[in-house]
């Protein structure tokens, strides 16, 4: 029976050094992988999975199975394991995993197998589970230090060395493989030093009490390993040749053959961004590592790679890649528009940028006083800081264009293809349309033969609140379409529709609360402009027989500010009450108590976002809480995302 069906609704705990109970509670379904949508590849010190932008689920999260059970990868986890979790600048699912990575089944530290389960949420709420075998043998043989620099963690390997006897040409040689007698001991007894620049003191550890810190300590039969996620608490950065560094400078103690045997565990990695140098994207690394480089330095040699693939040296040439060392400096410069490099439109605040990413491979290595030869691995996903781009307008007669047209319950965005073949990407109030967007503001797509619809009912996300008064309100939409290859605008549009009033209730990105309540609904009625927020002094703005309206601001008039899951609420209350004086006699009083709660809820990562309802029918006392948002009308097909809409996914943290 297959793990995912087994084990459901049983709980198995990790082995030791795993922080965490992996619980399954939703029923999934094992399913067979289509063809075509996993890619895998043995990668010089990596396994390699990446899975197609146009497959993946809501929600999707990668869970690991060795022989003592399934492991569930959260975000710290899978750092300290050699585990990199992350979308590439085309929108497919990377995953990446270290051969010596925990969980890998290690023969002689020369071949390698991992089971891997994708899990994927469907938009109706199934779950599919699919099982991946990853079988490699070591491309290229190990040097005597090996290094990964990868975006979330930072591993080296070494060889430990022994004396070599009186006759060897070299002083040190390769140790025999450990016995598990000393594996066991390194675990019970050894020692790590940790020790930074200019301190006095050194820090000793035990090897268990690294362990507790996040770091890991690894034992194979010819290696030992160190690894750790950046910003760890024995790690220091500093600024080398005007580039950043973090380091982790440290020595293990451990017995060999009853000798104690110290091993250098140091790694080190330059961690900055992409620069940009006229036209081309500039990586930079001092040229010499100081805290991994012993006596005198000898350079070897740099190759590049793009994602997945390794790059003669005739490919980098033929690509203008290039690879310079001056003044202590390494630098790969890679020009705009180069094979690998991809260029994407963003738009911020109504203005157009470009931003150029390259998912850069690169090996370097050297030689030292005593390393025989080190050989360092860097992965980084760089992308460039936002250009300014000005636009060149197409005409329309070929190219896409936009028509806007107001409806009932929304505004309706209508894309109309053209007879240009290129790839665009379509924006709607400022934010790119991906299926993020579509289900977090309930859009409805439709898709034809020669135009898409996306309708924007009034509560999505895009629309901004011209003028809102007891009568109606304006909404607007702006819209452009851009073509990718070139980053050009090839339409604009915006469009303006005008809405009645009833009862009403907008949460605006600018931190302002509008709201339009109808106080006819008491027995007997509320006057109207009697009414208050909690603060007393917070009036209505406008009122007419029946209905009051109140603008105010979320800091204001005596609203509150809670966290729910992962939401920020605000809520204040519409209320009237009467003015009971103390007498002898009975009164009969015609006004009855009035109490309306009203919230914004914000999503905690997307408070630029505004929030609308329109209710049906409102009660009293009771909360307006915003409407969740409705599924697509009409699902768009994988082959529309050939137009540019890219899905984005939650990563990590997802646990059923």
């Amino acid at each position: 029976m297959a793990p995912y069906q087994s084990l459901l609704n049983m709980r198995t705990l990790a082995p030791f050094g795993v922080s965490s109970l992996y619980v399954i509670q939703t029923l999934c379904s094992v399913s067979t992988l289509p063809l075509g949508t996993f890619v895998t590849n043995c990668h010089e010190r990596n396994f390699w999975l990446s899975i197609k932008s146009s497959f993946l689920g809501q929600r999707v999260r990668f869970d690991i199975e060795d022989g003592s059970g399934i492991h569930f990868l959260s975000r710290q986890r899978a750092a300290e394991c050699g585990y990199t979790i992350l979308f590439d600048h085309h929108g497919n699912l990377v995953l990446r995993a270290s051969y010596l990575a925990c969980y890998v089944d290690n023969k002689a530290d020369s071949e390698f197998r991992l089971q891997v389960w994708f899990v994927s949420r469907q938009a109706g709420g199934s779950v599919r589970a699919y099982p991946l075998h990853l079988h490699c043998i070591l491309p290229l043989p190990w040097s005597h230090r090996d290094i990964i620099c990868e975006e979330n963690y930072m591993e080296v390997s070494v060889k430990p060395q022994i004396p070599a006897p009186h006759n060897h040409s070299r002083k040190w040689i390769d140790a025999p493989p450990m016995s598990s007698e000393e594996k066991k001991r390194l675990k019970q007894e050894g020692w790590v030093i940790f020790y930074r620049p200019g301190d006095v003191q050194q820090q000793r550890w035990t090897v268990r009490e690294v362990l507790s810190l996040g770091y890991v300590i690894g034992i194979t039969d010819f290696h030992v390993l160190l690894r750790c996620p950046y910003f760890s608490p024995q790690s220091h950065r500093f600024m080398d040749k005007e580039v950043l560094v973090e380091a982790v400078s440290a020595v293990l103690l451990l017995q060999r053959q009853e000798l104690p045997t110290v091993v250098d565990v140091s790694v080190a990695c330059t961690i900055n961004n992409a620069l940009v140098d006229r036209e081309h994207l500039v990586w930079s690394s001092p040229l010499v590592l100081h805290p991994l480089v012993h006596g005198v330095f000898q350079h070897s040699s740099v190759r590049l790679g793009v994602g997945s693939e390794a790059l003669s040296g005739c490919s980098v040439r033929d690509r203008g890649y290039q690879v310079t060392a001056n003044n202590g400096v390494l630098q790969a410069r890679i020009p705009f528009g180069a094979d690998g490099t991809l260029a994407r439109a963003v738009e911020l605040d109504g203005r157009l940028f470009k931003v150029i990413s390259l998912d850069l491979f690169l090996m370097r290595e050297w030689r030292d006083d005593l390393w025989p030869l080190t050989q360092q691995r860097t992965f980084r996903l760089l992308h460039s800081p936002y250009l300014p781009h000005t636009p060149e307008v197409i005409n329309a007669d070929s190219a896409p264009w936009l028509e806007g047209r107001c409806r009932e319950s929304g505004v309706q965005v209508l894309l109309h293809y053209g007879s240009r073949e290129r790839p665009w990407e379509l924006y709607v109030g400022g934010r790119r349309l991906d299926w993020e967007l579509v289900e977090l503001g309930g859009f409805e797509l439709e898709l034809e033969e020669d135009y898409l619809s996306v309708e924007l009912p009034l509560f999505a996300p895009g629309m901004t609140y011209e003028n809102i008064t007891l009568q109606s309100l304006v909404a607007k939409v702006e819209g452009s379409v851009v073509e990718l290859d070139t980053v050009q605008v090839q339409h604009s549009l915006t469009q303006r529709c005008s809405f009645p009033v009833r009862d009403l209730l907008v949460c605006l990105p600018e931190g302002r609360m509008v709201v339009v309540v109808d106080t006819s609904r008491t027995l007997p009625p509320t006057t109207p402009n009697s009414t208050t927020l909690m603060d007393p002094s917070c009036g209505p703005s406008q009122t007419d027989s029946t209905r009051a309206l109140f603008n105010f601001s979320l800091n204001s008039c005596g609203t509150t500010q809670a966290m729910e899951g992962d939401y920020l609420v605000y809520e204040n209350q519409v209320v009237y009450t009467p003015d009971l004086q103390p007498t002898k006699e009975p009164i009969i009083h015609r006004h009855s108590p009035y109490r309306l709660t009203i919230q914004c809820r914000f999503p905690a990562n997307h408070t630029d976002l505004a929030s609308f309802w329109h209710p049906v029918n409102s009660s009293l006392s009771l909360p307006l809480s915003l409407k969740e948002g409705h599924r697509s009308k009409r699902r768009l097909p994988p082959r529309s995302f050939r137009k540019g809409l890219r899905p984005t996914r939650s990563l990590y943290g997802w646990k059923d």
